[in-house]
This record gives C-alpha cells, sequence and structure tokens, in this order.
C-alpha cells in the first residue's frame, strides 16, 4: 500500500503523511503522571472490539490535545476548562476510531508489509543523519519517548491504514457548483463576538470570604457580577474602559473572537459555544445590535459568558470566481469528512467499545444551557 501511496503523492508527501499522523503519538511534550489518575502504568483507558487502548497512548494523544487547546487559550488549561471541554472523551473517541479503522484494514486486506514500515520509517527526517537513515538515532529518539521498535512500527503500520481511508473517501468526495455557491455564503458571512468570561477563578475571587466550594456556588457569583456587565456593555468599543473597569478586582477584561464563520468548530477564548455562536447568525440575531440585539449572558458550568456582536461582515457574491479553488478545497475536505464519520458511525454501532471510566470521564456532561 505505501508503493501506491507514493506513486500518489510522492516520495516527500508520504514522509509529510507519516510524519504528520504517527509522530504526533511520540513528539508531542513530555508525559504527565498526573493524568494517569493514580493508575499504574500498564493499566488500559478502554478496549475496542476487545483490542486494548493502552493508558500510556491515551496520555500521549491527551497531552498533544491539551496543548493545541492551550495555544487556542493563550498558554493555560485548567482541570475546569478541561472538563468543559470534554477534552477526555475527545481523545478516547479519537483513539476508538483509530482503532475501528485499524480493524477494518485488517479486516479487508488493506495491510502494509514488513517491507513498506521499514521504507517508510527509513524516509522520516527525525531518524536520519546526513541525509541518511541512522540505527543509532532510531533508537536514541524512541527511547527518549518510552517507545521500542517494535511498538513504534506498530503505529506506523496502523497509519498507513489510515490513511488508505482518507484517500479512500478523498476519492469519494464530490461538488457541485450550487454546493460551492452555498459554501462561499456560509464562509463569508461573518461575525466578531466581544465577550467577558467569568470562569472559576473569577467566581471565587467574587465571592471573596465565602470561600465557595461547589460549581453552583461559584456560578451564582459569576452571575451577579455578569448582571453588572449586562448593564455597562454594548457592541460600541467605547464601553470597553467602563466595562474593564469593573472587573478589574477579578481579573477579567473584555475580549473578541475575531471574525468567525458560522461553521466555526471552536471560538478562540470560549471553546465549543454553541450557544454564543448560534445567537451571532440568528435570522433574528439576540446580540446583534443591528438587529435590534444586545448583550446576553450564557452559563456554562461555574463559567459565565456575557457576549455581544460587535462587527458583522456579510459575503459579497461577486468575489466568489476569486475564492473558488479555495473553496473547493475546504467543501472537499468537509465532504470527506462527513462521509468518514457516516462510515465510523456505523463501524461504532457494530462494535464493542468499553471505556475504563477511572481514565476517560470527565465527572461532567459539560452541556450548555
Amino acid at each position: 500500500m505505501l508503493s501506491w501511496i507514493r506513486g500518489k503523492f510522492g516520495p516527500v508527501m508520504v514522509s509529510l503523511i507519516i510524519g504528520t499522523i504517527a509522530l504526533v503519538f511520540i513528539f508531542s511534550g513530555v508525559f504527565n503522571p498526573k493524568s494517569t489518575r493514580g493508575l499504574h502504568p500498564g493499566a488500559v483507558a478502554g478496549k475496542v472490539n476487545g483490542e486494548s487502548i493502552s493508558l500510556s497512548e491515551f496520555n500521549r494523544e491527551l497531552n498533544r490535545r491539551a496543548e493545541y487547546f492551550k495555544q487556542m487559550s493563550g498558554g493555560k488549561l485548567t482541570e475546569e476548562q478541561m472538563k468543559a471541554f470534554r477534552l477526555r472523551e475527545a481523545v478516547f473517541q479519537e483513539l476508538v476510531n483509530r482503532k475501528l479503522m485499524v480493524q477494518e484494514a485488517q479486516r479487508s486486506g488493506v495491510v502494509a508489509g514488513d517491507e513498506e514500515v521499514r521504507t517508510t520509517i527509513r524516509e522520516l527526517p527525525v531518524f536520519q543523519k546526513d541525509g541518511k537513515f541512522d540505527s543509532l538515532t532510531y533508537k536514541q529518539v524512541l527511547g527518549g519517548n518510552q517507545l521500542s521498535p517494535s511498538s513504534y512500527e506498530r503505529l506506523v503500520r496502523e497509519d498507513l491504514a489510515v490513511q488508505h481511508w482518507s484517500r479512500f473517501f478523498k476519492d469519494r468526495a464530490r461538488v457541485s457548483d450550487p454546493e460551492l455557491k452555498s459554501e462561499f455564503l456560509l464562509s463569508q458571512d461573518k461575525r466578531n463576538i466581544k465577550y467577558v468570561l467569568l470562569d472559576g477563578k473569577v467566581g471565587k475571587k467574587v465571592a471573596a470570604g465565602s470561600a465557595p466550594e461547589k460549581p453552583e456556588e461559584i456560578r451564582k457569583f459569576n452571575e451577579a457580577l455578569a448582571e453588572k456587565v449586562l448593564g455597562v456593555m454594548t457592541a460600541d468599543k467605547a464601553s470597553d474602559a467602563k466595562v474593564n473597569a469593573l472587573l478589574k478586582p477579578y481579573g477579567a477584561t473584555v475580549k473578541s473572537t475575531g471574525l468567525v464563520t458560522r461553521q466555526t468548530p471552536y471560538l478562540p477564548g470560549l471553546g465549543e459555544a454553541k450557544d454564543v455562536l448560534a445567537d451571532a447568525f440568528a435570522a433574528k440575531s439576540p446580540i446583534n445590535p443591528r438587529q435590534g440585539g444586545k448583550a446576553k449572558k450564557y452559563t456554562v458550568m461555574s463559567w459565565v459568558v456575557v457576549a455581544v456582536v460587535s462587527e458583522a461582515q456579510e459575503p459579497e457574491l461577486a468575489k466568489l470566481e476569486t475564492e473558488r479553488e479555495k473553496l473547493m478545497s475546504q467543501l472537499k475536505m468537509k465532504k470527506e469528512r462527513a462521509l468518514q464519520d457516516e462510515w465510523l458511525k456505523k463501524l461504532s454501532s457494530k462494535a464493542s467499545i468499553e471505556p475504563n471510566p477511572s481514565v476517560v470521564s470527565s465527572g461532567t456532561s459539560g452541556a450548555e444551557s
């Protein structure tokens, strides 16, 4: 199968494919013992059709995803935020999908041979010295990341199987002109959302000597502060100074998401704030002053968010042709993902999936209200 991929993409792209898929499992930061939750190294995060997802594999991917969210939220990621984002559950589902794809590849006979795996590894620059594969470098890099050659080779073999399915769905995604026009209108319809985030830390500062412990208690203090914010916060930048003065004792400030579309999965600084996004793009938006809206309060666990649309950018159909190539690529990728998700959904419905609650559960539904 590697020879097939190499023929389609060329040797450089093969290295990129394996480098961006397989290596995220080992070059993504230092393993964090706290994330084991006191379990021994041999514990498992769960099983898929009887095959284990190891604790170490789960934590490597959890660290990688955590780093991504840290970058999204300004370099910080608290346990409370991990619960709100349901990060552990998302990581487990990602690894379940990977297992299902590999298992289906094995069932279908789409498996890379030993020679293909070795050739792939030898082409990766991270294992080379002076432009050639170096056995000592290979062992040192793997050892530094707590992986044996056999376990890493298994990862590469699995990644080749995953890449097969990616190409399989890529070949089946088709985009029509009406779909392209619709995508253009969606992608060019943008909103800048101004917001204030009152999280657990803010709530405790608001409470001062009360020292609340439960999320619902902290939320009440945040809601009281949010009501004050609602009294002064508008879409106009001139209101920012008043809001910031009000929030200064509690360490919170007015922030903005920048221009986002209704398809944006995670709002910068807020995460998966579906209710905020839905209101921002509603036909008669309750938070868009141009449509008679104003700042509104949203509650998630102990968090309270006050949000308002500060800028709206409408699509100009005349620009469709200049955006055609980029949009075609984006829409094709979206359709590939939809086809793959539907396929994985069917595989999951027939599979035996057993998560280890001690590892996977965030202990909260994370639902928005």
